[in-house]
């Protein structure tokens, strides 16, 4: 209900509460979210073929890159080609 009520505006909630369901129904069938046996949805995180990258704060990865340690951008949300692709 909160996704219908944030991603539409009053007048499409208050007219069918349940909108935004099937949308969220294919984006799961498809693997672009996950959900859990109470119905709460999230976009499914990335699966990472390298196991030691790790995100790291900004300030850290700074800190880091000062000594001369290599750190990648990585916040655990893929960009839109991964979600594109499945």
């Amino acid at each position: 209900m909160e996704i219908a009520r944030r991603a539409g505006n009053k007048k499409r909630f208050y007219a069918d509460e349940d909108w935004a369901k099937p949308v969220l129904m294919r984006m799961a069938e498809r693997g672009i979210l996950e959900s859990d046996a109470s119905g709460r949805y999230r976009i499914k995180p990335v699966s990472r073929k390298d196991k030691q990258k790790r995100w790291v704060a900004p300030d850290i990865a700074k800190i880091l890159q000062e000594s001369g340690v290599q750190v990648e951008d990585a916040n655990g949300v893929a960009g839109d080609d991964f979600y594109e692709e499945l």
